[in-house]
């Protein structure tokens, strides 16, 4: 078994939803694993049941951060998230921040 694997799966079963620090360090935790359909749907789940300008922000920098360092093709589930967390300038400079990125790591 994966140990990476094993951890996100202990670490998920914790009970985080009363608690939005540890809402917020899941969704953290899961931008670093890289599984894109359960970062973003938990994402999208905080950013929706808040009020708070400052949380939904916070949500949206891990959004950028998951962009800027994951290759992802915008399309599908990608592009809804990059419609709902960003506008049309903003993914303009993010496109450019990916291609950037893309360069340095070669």
């Amino acid at each position: 078994m994966d140990i990476i694997w094993w951890c996100m799966y202990e670490l998920n079963k914790f009970s985080y939803d009363d608690n939005l620090n540890y809402i917020l360090q899941n969704i953290m935790m899961e931008e670093n694993n890289g599984n894109f359909y359960n970062f973003s749907t938990k994402a999208e789940n905080l950013y929706d049941s808040v009020d708070s300008d400052m949380l939904k922000n916070m949500v949206a920098m891990v959004v950028r951060k998951y962009f800027l360092n994951h290759e992802i093709v915008l399309n599908g589930k990608a592009q809804h998230v990059a419609d709902k967390f960003f506008g049309q300038d903003d993914m303009k400079k993010l496109q450019i921040l990916q291609a950037k990125n893309r360069i340095v790591k070669k």
